[in-house]
């Protein structure tokens, strides 16, 4: 439609110009779920990374220990004990799955826990899902609260360990109610089945495919998809912003060219097939 009106009203303005901004929309919106798709299954490809975070001695170690089912991190009831990440390789079900231990977030003055730390916070801006202890006889704390603020965006399950503790008497318990989390008890093994569960919902909720859904299983097409999508904004924005028409073509022609990448060449002759085939214009 657009090359018809380069090509032989040169002069006159877009009569559908809406419906095409409409159109083009609809492509937009339509590979925006295809690339959607590849983050549902590209778990099943490269697995995903779970990372275990929260503030010293909230027992993200013995967790750890517990998903690995071996004694894989030093545990001790000294604060700051683990200083570097520590990053194991298991199957959930049939998921490939990084366990990622970190140390614990928080501002210290010791140069090598201060790079645990930082270590940490890499980690968990590469996590897939992220597993956030808090000993909820301690409460949660403003730092706490801060850092959940930082991940709020990403996928992520808040753990309140230590429930064995807990009396009817602990004044952490308020500040601790007004969240959601899973309750456990790491050390007596309370609850940890279910979270095991839980975990598992979190990493296939997203499964739920459609037979004609078009789903993509390797990065290279995943590429082509963002670059053909990037260049249907690109037409749409020249349309708002009243750019002439063969710079919105120009755009369009660079889409083109992204799916000749996957389904063959698109030649300057089929465009004029459609032109001459769509439109009263005489050859």
């Amino acid at each position: 439609l657009i090359e018809s009106n380069l090509d032989f009203f040169e002069d006159t303005e877009l009569d559908e110009q809406k419906n095409i901004v409409k159109s083009l929309r609809e492509i937009s919106d339509e590979i925006s779920n295809v690339l959607k798709s590849y983050d549902k299954v590209k778990k099943y490809y490269q697995g995903i990374n779970l990372v275990i975070a929260g503030p010293p001695n909230a027992g993200k170690s013995s967790l750890l220990n517990h998903i690995l089912k071996q004694e894989r991190a030093i545990i001790s009831k000294i604060p700051g004990t683990t200083r570097d990440t520590i990053e194991e390789e298991i199957f959930i079900n049939d998921i490939p799955v990084k366990v990622v231990d970190t140390a614990g977030i928080r501002d210290t003055s010791d140069e090598i826990e201060a790079e645990g730390v930082k270590r940490a916070l890499k980690k968990i801006e590469e996590a897939d899902i992220v597993l956030y202890l808090f000993d909820v006889n301690i409460g949660i704390k403003d730092s706490d609260k801060r850092f959940l603020k930082t991940i709020k965006e990403k996928e992520h399950i808040l753990i309140g360990n230590k429930i064995d503790l807990l009396n009817e008497n602990n004044r952490c318990i308020k500040t601790v109610s007004r969240f959601d989390f899973f309750p456990v008890s790491i050390k007596h093994e309370i609850n940890l089945e279910k979270l095991e569960k839980f975990i598992y919902k979190k990493i296939t909720e997203t499964d739920n495919f459609t037979n004609d859904e078009l789903i993509i299983t390797n990065i290279r097409h995943l590429n082509i998809f963002k670059a053909f999508k990037e260049k249907i904004e690109y037409a749409i924005s020249g349309f708002l912003q009243n750019k002439p028409l063969d710079m919105i073509c120009f755009d369009l022609n660079d889409a083109v060219t992204e799916l000749e990448k996957l389904t063959g060449e698109i030649t300057t002759e089929d465009i004029l097939d459609q032109i001459f085939s769509n439109f009263c214009i005489g050859k």
